[in-house]
């Protein structure tokens, strides 16, 4: 007997919730308007039309997850879905399957716990920097390169400078009968329900509003979604409880690409943090720049 995708999700999730020994919310359902095509505050605004059962109503379903699970359906019964945790200081967005969500809590757990009892935003004492010191870069205009990071003060040599979270968590393969269509719709919906869209949305390059093409597997030429192309030019590939992603940390993305980089950096499935080092020694003024694996770095002619 074939397992229906809705009694898939309710056992996840009821798997999940019970994982955190998470109390039971008193919060009322709600109305099945917001299970309809949506409206984000957000360029990134699709044409919403999937969403999970409308049975899992109650947040403590969800729990650690902030935002009702987005999801589409493949053939195999197996949904796949946006999992959000719109927090403080570790607001991310993870694009996969509710089993894989709930075999992420491992990494994830202590991550989402912790961050909302955190009322210190000061900027000496941001996510992206060594707490109690600023950041020793700002972003400015790089000549033919668009936004980049550049030193403001003399950095040593393996001194770390910067420990940004992955914002969005997306993975790298889909069914083959989950339409392109569809997995734009994930990763749109994946921005607009963080905490912060405007901090993964200004990563689109100029231009990219027009519409960039792209080949489809049958050689049909399909415009790309900014959101695709935005992933396409500033992910990491990146291994979480032994599967692969794509991972965007929007402070990491500032970064340029370089075959020859002053640092290097360092990811923990822990923390789902990338640690950036320092190579060598960096003046003020030098650009700083890492060794990307991100699909624009495909391009480059690296010897």
């Amino acid at each position: 007997m074939r397992t229906s995708p809705r009694t898939m999700i309710l056992t996840s999730l009821a798997l999940l919730q019970l994982a955190l020994s998470s109390p039971h919310s008193s919060t009322p359902p709600l109305p099945p308007a917001q299970c309809a095509p949506g409206n984000f505050p957000s360029p990134f605004n699709p044409n919403l039309t999937t969403c999970l059962d409308s049975a899992i109503l109650l947040p403590s379903a969800w729990h650690p997850w902030t935002h009702r699970p987005h999801c589409v359906e493949a053939a195999d019964n197996s949904p796949w879905c946006v999992f959000t945790r719109a927090a403080l200081h570790s607001s991310i967005s993870v694009v996969t399957t509710p089993d894989e969500a709930a075999g992420a809590l491992n990494p994830l757990r202590h991550v989402l716990d912790d961050d909302d009892d955190d009322d210190n935003n000061d900027d000496d004492n941001t996510a992206d920097s060594p707490k109690g010191r600023r950041r020793p870069y700002e972003v400015r205009d790089v000549p033919g390169k668009g936004k980049g990071a550049v030193a403001t003060r003399r950095i040593g040599k393996g001194t770390a400078v910067l420990a940004d979270h992955a914002a969005v968590l997306a993975a790298v393969e889909y069914p083959a009968d989950v339409m392109r269509e569809e997995v734009q719709e994930l990763l749109a919906v994946a921005a607009a329900q963080l905490r912060d869209p405007g901090a993964v949305e200004g990563l689109a390059r100029r231009g990219a509003r027009q519409g960039r093409k792209d080949y489809g597997g049958d050689g049909e030429v399909v415009e790309m979604s900014e959101m695709e192309d935005i992933m396409l030019t500033n992910t990491f590939g990146v291994t979480v409880g032994g599967k692969e992603y794509m991972a965007l940390f929007p402070n990491l993305a500032r970064f340029n690409h370089a075959c020859k980089p002053n640092a290097f950096i360092n990811f923990s499935q822990r923390t789902l943090a990338m640690t950036v080092w320092a190579a060598r020694d960096i003046e003020p003024g030098e650009v700083r720049n890492c060794k990307s694996d991100a699909a624009i770095a495909a391009s480059s002619n690296c010897t």
